[in-house]
Formats: structure tokens, sequence, C-alpha cells
């Protein structure tokens, strides 16, 4: 397509969006922000990518089928919580569209089962999780990888939301992705996660708004109000995983 109609094409909706400013509803906004990615590609495409608890798998098929058919030119994620780890594997991943093979570099083991009421089966699960990718991804280079992560830090001056966005190697990184999903007394034994002689817990806990990405899709398991079960929401092994991905995808494929 012509430049010329690419840059018309952004000012009318550009236009569209001024106009309707004060009635325009989030699905709206979300559909205009693609519509600027697919036809202006120097556009940056902004995703904060939120908890997810056990139901990440959701959140990765929303994200398969934004990186399969709306395929952004250029793009930042923030990744929040549970929301990190699904950020960094749509980073690194050319093709995220097969469950089976996501649920193989993450998990591996199809009988494997996970409990958030169970601090043992959380912790061996995150740990087996951070080790997978610290092996599958050992080559990347992460020097401009468009991630940032949110994570709280707990001291004696208070709680304080924090955003990193830089990262020393693919080790700092998982860490980092493992101070923002800490749960206190879930995902570990101890109310914190001590890494770099700081304190941290989970980034959704105390989120501070002003850290999130602008203009930007906020991409979480209440987005399009899926009402979710107890024992999804609680419990995870491959077959509800799978389940979930195809929620995930056929909402996303719907609503965007």
């Amino acid at each position: 397509m012509d430049t010329s109609v690419n840059y018309l094409i952004v000012l009318n909706i550009l236009l569209f969006c001024y106009i309707k400013k004060y009635i325009i509803s989030k699905i709206q906004m979300n559909f205009i922000l693609l519509l600027l990615c697919v036809f202006m590609p120097i556009y940056c495409y902004n995703i904060n990518v939120g908890s997810t608890g056990l139901l990440f798998p959701y959140t990765l098929g929303a994200l398969a089928y934004i990186k399969t058919h709306i395929k952004p030119h250029n793009y930042n994620l923030l990744g929040i919580s549970g929301g990190s780890w699904c950020s960094l594997i749509y980073c690194f991943e050319d093709d995220i569209s097969d469950h089976e093979f996501l649920w193989s570099i993450i998990v591996g083991n199809k009988n494997r089962t996970v409990s958030m009421l169970n601090t043992k089966s959380m912790k061996t699960f995150q740990y087996t999780v951070s080790q997978n990718m610290k092996i599958r991804y050992k080559d990347k280079d992460i020097s401009k990888l468009p991630i940032s992560i949110l994570s709280t830090t707990l001291s004696y001056r208070g709680i304080n939301s924090i955003k990193i966005d830089k990262f020393d190697d693919l080790d700092d990184l998982i860490n980092f992705c493992l101070c923002s999903s800490y749960i206190p007394f879930i995902s570990g034994n101890n109310l914190y996660r001590v890494y770099k002689n700081k304190k941290y817990i989970d980034g959704e806990l105390f989120k501070n708004k002003k850290h999130l990405l602008q203009n930007a899709l906020y991409l979480d398991k209440d987005l399009w109000n899926r009402d979710f079960s107890y024992k999804e929401r609680l419990f995870l092994d491959y077959k509800q995983s799978s389940k979930l991905f195809e929620h995930g995808w056929n909402d996303a494929k719907k609503y965007m």
C-alpha cells in the first residue's frame, strides 16, 4: 500500500478518535490501535500484559492470535505478574499459535498438575518454568528486547511499584519475572522474594498506573469479562491449559 494512503487512513482514524473521544469504548479503542498498527508500520503497538494467575494459557491464547493475525510491525510489552512470562514468550518465539508446543517448552511434562492452594506445587512449577526458559533462550540477545516488567518492592521506606526495563542478561530478566509474579506465601514460603538484596512481591498487588505503557491495549484475564470457574483459577493441567488457550484465542478473534 502507498505510504501517502497509509497516512491518509491514519489521519482519518485519528479524526474519528477526536470526534468520539467522550463516548468511545475500551474495545473500540483497542480496535483503533490495531488499525494504526496494521496501516502504519512505524506506529508502535503497546501491550500491557496484566496478571494471569494460573490462567496464563488464556493470555497466551490472546497474544497468539495477535501475533498470528494482527502481526504488529513494532511493539512494546509491559509484563505484570504472570504477564511478564507471557511477554517473554511472545518476544522470543516466532510462532506461538500451537498450544502443545507452548506447553512442551514452558512445562514439558503433560502429566504435571499445579495448584494455587499448594505452595510446594506453585514453587516447583515456577522453578520448572524458569529453568526451561533459561535453557531454551540461553543464546537470545536481550539487549534490544522490547520488554519491561512491573514489580513491587518492600522496604522500611514503604511499598513501591517499580518498572524494570534494563536487564544484565537472560538470567537477570528471568529473575525479575520471578519477582514480578511472586505472590506472598503462595509462590513460596515467605512474604517476599529476595533478589539483588531487595525484597520483591507480585507487581499486580500495588500496581502504579503511571508505569503502564500509554495508548496501549491492557490485556489481562478480565478484559473480555469471561466467567472463569474456581477450578480454572486455582488448578491447571495440560487439558485445562489447552481449553484456556483456545478461549483466549477465540475471545481475541471475537473482540479485536
